[in-house]
């Protein structure tokens, strides 16, 4: 892509901590604007050169509209924190479908290129779930068809940064750290600046177009003396007892207590922890680039950029953006062999009433209007068929009305297909009860998993018998 043409960049999670410093960068490029997706747009205002588009990427609605006119994507997204009052499923779910609604959307806006901020993947016959997820957001958009650049950093060090944070309120806040097995994993962290450079550079270089690239630092060293060394910048000798007792479970517990910060965001990084996460011992890539900032050199500017006296009064509030009183739950199932969404869903309305038929429940079938009935009277809820956006391989409703929902314009039930048509993933979103929420999430939210999780099983059931 030609430096010297203008590059209309769109970033996917631009008001995070790697967003926030990548546009900053980006903007001091002459022939390059820049587009960031955040949830709520509003008040958003830094530069002329930047516009802000609000997006919700579990809606593919809004992912298409985000990426018009947009030459190269950048993806920053993780989605470890909840976006809703309540959600229910997996991160590797949430995951994944925000993945598929970024790819599809790219492809039909003519995005030219994708990069991707993903972690170092380490050999080994089982990731965890946190790893997993990264390797398969990167083969989601790769399926795109659209040249990708992924990096997989190390732990990436910078002021604001969650893993930084997270090491600076241990240090500050603990007179003795017992320290499990795991903080003696080897660890590669990259500077900040060297993560932004090298995006930064890819936007408008096609030199690690396509490619896999490790980007790490020259520095090889143990967790527990990173933790070490950031005392030693907060003037604080802190006493380590290593324990071999802390299983993954207890150290997540432990480190939400003295950090602050949600379970859901500790969880996945402290299981990835258990592998060396090096060059040496990472799985198979195209290229590994070494930056050139030690970690003492990125804590030494990290604090002077934070400035200690400022830093010994900051406390970073972990709040993630959510909808008040409204539900997402996504559900994955594995698509039996042949089939697609088109068939899922109205599978799904065919075995719904036979599975409730103890509540005289049934679904009925009206000008692209489904209701779901109660005695043969009551509405319950009322689904609109979106005819314009479906297709085989994704199948959409809208939430039109019903006595238990309350009508937003923007609920939804989908079916879609995975790239690999291996799962199909159930969703509900933006969703809003109309009984009182304690009531609601006692009742209708349970009733919803135990039908999703019976469904599941039918379409298991359904896969095994093909396989014969």
């Amino acid at each position: 892509m030609s430096e010297h043409k203008k590059i209309i960049v769109g970033i996917a999670g631009a008001s995070g901590f790697v967003g926030r410093n990548l546009i900053e960068e980006l903007l001091k490029i002459e022939n390059v604007e820049v587009i960031g997706f955040c949830r709520d747009s509003r008040g958003q205002r830094w530069a002329d050169k930047l516009t802000w588009r609000s997006c919700d990427l579990y809606s593919q609605l809004d992912a298409d509209a985000s990426l018009r006119d947009v030459d190269v994507a950048i993806y920053l997204v993780h989605s470890m924190l909840p976006s809703a009052q309540l959600s229910q499923g997996h991160f590797q779910d949430f995951d994944l479908i925000m993945a598929d609604n970024f790819q599809r959307a790219a492809r039909k806006m003519g995005v030219k290129k994708i990069i991707y901020l993903s972690g170092i993947v380490p050999k080994a016959k089982r990731l965890s779930k946190h790893l997993e997820s990264r390797l398969e957001v990167e083969d989601t958009l790769r399926a795109s068809g659209i040249p990708l650049t992924s990096f997989r950093c190390g732990i990436i060090v910078g002021p604001n940064g969650s893993s930084f944070e997270m090491m600076l309120k241990l240090v500050r806040r603990l007179p003795v750290m017992v320290c499990p097995s795991w903080t003696e994993s080897l660890c590669q962290p990259v500077d900040l600046a060297n993560v932004i450079n090298y995006i930064s550079k890819s936007v408008y270089s096609n030199e690690f177009d396509g490619q896999v690239v490790n980007l790490v630092g020259p520095e090889v060293i143990p967790y527990v003396d990173m933790l070490k060394k950031t005392g030693e910048f907060l003037n604080k000798s802190v006493p380590i007892i290593k324990s071999p007792y802390f299983s993954p479970g207890l150290s997540t517990l432990w480190v939400t207590m003295i950090t602050g910060a949600p379970k859901n965001l500790v969880a996945p990084l402290v299981k990835s922890l258990k592998y060396d996460m090096t060059v040496e011992n990472s799985g198979p890539v195209d290229r590994n680039v070494i930056g050139d900032k030690t970690f003492d050199q990125s804590l030494d500017e990290s604090f002077e950029w934070l400035g200690k006296k400022k830093y010994a009064k900051h406390e970073r509030i972990y709040r993630p953006q959510i909808n008040s009183e409204e539900v997402r739950s996504i559900q994955r199932f594995i698509l039996p062999e042949g089939k697609n969404a088109h068939w899922v869903a109205q599978e799904y309305m065919r075995w719904l009433p036979k599975f409730l038929s103890f509540f005289v429940f049934k679904v009925e079938i009206k000008d692209e209007h489904l209701f779901f009935k109660l005695f043969n009277t009551f509405n319950l809820l009322v689904l609109k068929f979106s005819n314009e956006r479906s297709n085989k391989s994704r199948q959409l409703f809208y939430i039109a009305g019903g006595l238990l929902a309350s009508y937003s314009g923007r609920g939804r039930l989908e079916f879609r297909e995975t790239w690999d048509k291996k799962y199909i993933l159930a969703g509900i979103h933006e969703f809003r009860p109309s009984i009182p929420w304690f009531i609601y999430r006692y009742t209708q939210a349970i009733l919803h998993l135990v039908v999703m999780t019976f469904f599941g099983r039918h379409l298991w059931k359904i896969h095994q018998k093909n396989q014969k």
